[in-house]
This record gives C-alpha cells, sequence and structure tokens, in this order.
C-alpha cells in the first residue's frame, strides 16, 4: 500500500500512523514500526485503537470527563475508559468476531452433523447483526458437508437457536466490560453513568449484545454510526489535524 502512493523518487518519505490493541507490547509494536520502515516509511506512529475509536465518534477526548469505548474487532475485543487524551483503564479479551465464528462452525458441526468453512460461518454472524432487514425469527439456510456421509448438504436453523449457540461468548465480552468498570475511578464513574458506554468495531452489529451489556453493566449502551469504520475514520481525523492530536499518537524510532 505505501509503494502505491508514495513516489519513490521524492525526496521525502511518508509519515505513517498505525492503530495498534491498547494491550501490545512493546516487542509488538517494535515489530509493527519496523515492518512499516522497511516499506519506506519516513516517520511511524502509533495510536492505541480505542483511541482512535473514541477519535472517530467524535468524543471529547481531551475533557477532564470519563468516556467508555467498547471496541469489538475481529480478533480482539477492547474496553477502554478515556479521559485527557489518554487511556485510564483498559482490558483486552481475544473473544471477538474470529472467536465466534469459530463458537459457530463448532456448534453447527455438533448439533447438525455438518461441516462448513470460515466465509459461512461469518456469513451467518453477519446475518444475525442489527443491520439486517430481516430481524424477526426465522430459518437461515446453511450449507456444508454432512459429516457422516460426507456429501454436500443443506439444512435449515432458526435464528433463535444461533443467537442461543453464541450466547457464551458475548457473556465472555460482557464480563470484560464490567472488569474494566471494576477498576475505574469514581470520579470518572459518574460520568459514564450520565453519558452511556459507546460501542464501535464490526461485532457491535451482534443482534443482542447492546441489549446484554446495558442489562449487565447497568448503564445505557449505544452502537455508534456505522461502527465497522470509526477506527479507520479516527485515523483520517489525526492525519487532517496532526499537530492536534499528536499527543495521543507514539512516535517508534528506526531501528539502525
Amino acid at each position: 500500500f505505501i509503494k502505491k502512493v508514495y513516489n519513490p523518487n521524492r525526496f521525502t518519505r511518508p509519515s505513517v500512523v498505525i492503530c495498534v490493541p491498547s494491550g501490545v507490547t512493546e516487542v509488538e509494536k517494535r515489530a509493527v514500526s519496523e515492518v512499516a520502515y522497511k516499506c519506506g516509511a519516513g516517520r511511524v506512529f502509533l495510536i492505541d485503537e480505542p483511541i482512535a475509536a473514541a477519535i472517530g465518534v467524535g468524543l471529547l477526548i481531551f475533557e477532564p470527563m470519563g468516556n467508555l469505548v467498547i471496541d469489538i474487532g475481529g480478533g480482539t475485543s477492547e474496553v477502554a475508559i478515556i479521559s485527557l487524551g489518554g487511556i485510564v483503564v483498559s482490558e483486552l479479551s481475544q473473544v471477538a468476531g474470529d472467536y465466534i465464528n469459530e463458537i459457530i462452525s463448532k456448534y453447527v458441526k455438533q448439533a447438525h452433523n455438518l461441516y462448513i468453512g470460515e466465509l459461512t460461518a461469518e456469513e451467518i454472524k453477519l446475518g444475525l447483526s442489527i443491520n439486517k432487514a430481516d430481524r424477526e425469527n426465522g430459518d437461515y439456510e446453511i450449507r456444508g458437508r454432512d459429516k457422516v456421509t460426507g456429501l454436500p448438504k443443506i439444512i435449515k436453523i432458526s435464528k433463535d437457536e444461533l443467537r442461543e449457540a453464541i450466547s457464551e461468548p458475548l457473556r465472555i465480552i460482557a464480563n470484560t466490560v464490567r472488569m474494566a468498570l471494576e477498576k475505574t475511578p469514581p470520579e470518572l464513574i459518574s460520568d459514564i453513568v450520565d453519558k452511556g458506554a459507546i460501542m464501535t468495531g464490526g461485532g457491535s452489529l451482534l443482534i443482542g449484545l447492546p441489549e446484554l451489556l446495558q442489562e449487565e453493566i447497568g448503564i445505557p449502551v449505544f452502537v455508534s454510526p456505522k461502527p465497522v469504520y470509526c477506527v479507520i475514520k479516527g485515523i483520517g481525523k489525526v492525519l487532517e489535524d496532526f499537530n492536534f492530536y499528536q499527543r495521543v499518537l507514539t512516535r517508534t524510532s528506526k531501528r539502525i
């Protein structure tokens, strides 16, 4: 990608902003930045994913108030309490979109003797999202390979059955949010109770997840508009007003 947008004949190299999970180690941060330098970046800055998501949503992250961001991506679910431009408390879980796909595949195999692929599991998960017009319960047609005969097979599963199948990972995500709130300073809790929590990432579109979180933590939970694009939109805002947002970035150095 850098080679597509960067002209190697120019004297200056591009500055690159990379989003990373808030719980990554210094070694992992170094590895990410080194890849960017090897691809031709002149300067590499890192930004925590919850911070980028909050900026993309439009939260006032530099104000002396608490903001609760729940970002559910493909590989990780991150919960962060943000105030004064930094992360006060964060919790990271490996239970996210990809894990839910695995749960769906295992359930279909065990309950219906049908092998399905990753793409099929992803399609099933997307079929349970709140941005689908057909939200009422109905049969979901699934195609795969019969576990017994090895031949192609089509089965029908109700959406209620599928929602029940993924209830366990959703409760793990809810517990991750609870753990973050238990570590949050009382003065920030009052702000969060007043404003509620904001959800970002594709996983936030799963039907029933916002309601489950609201029931578990006892505060309002809102899904941001176009949650899939919150992080990339936040990085775009950082690049547009680089001087203003520079304090939330970590500049890395190139290893000689």
